[in-house]
């Protein structure tokens, strides 16, 4: 096995979480990969680990404790705008507002392993599309490999650029924001204005004015680069078949 993909599940049935462990196992071993799984009883508990620690992919049902599994889901798009998503639950009623937070699909209770190969093949796609990469940069006193994932926005000032890192620290290296823009655009980087190049994973939401990341940090959007910003960010969701309305 030459891959690993991490699920993060989101599941109070203890029956309905081995259950999906079958179907995990069985289709790891089709596919030849290693599927590593953590089970969350709770959203909340989730959202406090996911921003720590990142998955490929989210499976989450929809009548939890707590906050339900459409909320828990609202609110993660608030940390992360791209985490491939789908609902497993028996409330398929509900699973089709899924639009609202972009998810993949949903699988409706009991989920049947014909049906799990077919909705896991189209997330699979969707994981490729937001795997991390490994960023190198040199500071002045020692060389610092950053995952992807880790970076927030790019800023530039001066000669000096600045990563804005998920955990709140920054590394300032000597470089050109057109440069580093141009060797992170297939990682889902994007210039929203002069200064800012910003990881559209991390977009919560965006107007004719501004952007908005995770933890609520808004950077401007110029309007010499809105229309861009704007149909980059709308292909790069597109690319793990998110529905976009």
């Amino acid at each position: 096995m030459n891959e690993t993909i991490r699920i993060g599940m989101i599941e109070d049935d203890n029956t309905c979480v081995e259950q999906m462990r079958v179907l995990l196992d069985r289709y790891g071993k089709e596919k030849n990969i290693l599927i590593e799984s953590d089970v969350f009883t709770y959203g909340e508990e989730f959202l406090e680990l996911h921003r720590k620690d990142r998955y490929d992919l989210l499976l989450i049902d929809i009548d939890l404790p707590g906050i339900n599994g459409l909320e828990c889901a609202k609110r993660l798009r608030e940390q992360d705008s791209v985490l491939p998503l789908m609902f497993v639950t028996s409330l398929a009623q509900f699973a089709v507002n899924g639009y609202e937070v972009s998810a993949l699909d949903f699988l409706v209770k009991p989920v049947s392993y014909t049906n799990f190969r077919i909705k896991m093949n189209r997330a699979l796609a969707a994981i490729s599309n937001s795997q991390d990469h490994k960023v190198i940069v040199n500071t002045r006193t020692e060389r610092i490999c950053m995952g992807t994932r880790d970076i927030l926005y790019v800023e530039v000032r001066g000669h000096w650029l600045t990563f804005h890192k998920t955990d709140g620290s920054s590394v300032d290296v000597s470089g050109s924001l057109n440069v580093i823009s141009k060797e992170l655009h297939d990682c889902g980087f994007a210039l929203c204005n002069a200064c800012y190049l910003v990881n559209m994973r991390y977009v919560s939401r965006m107007d004719a004015l501004t952007v908005t990341l995770s933890g609520g940090i808004q950077l401007q959007i110029s309007m010499r680069k809105r229309k861009n910003f704007a149909d980059e960010f709308t292909a790069y969701v597109g690319k793990g078949d998110a529905l976009c309305l």
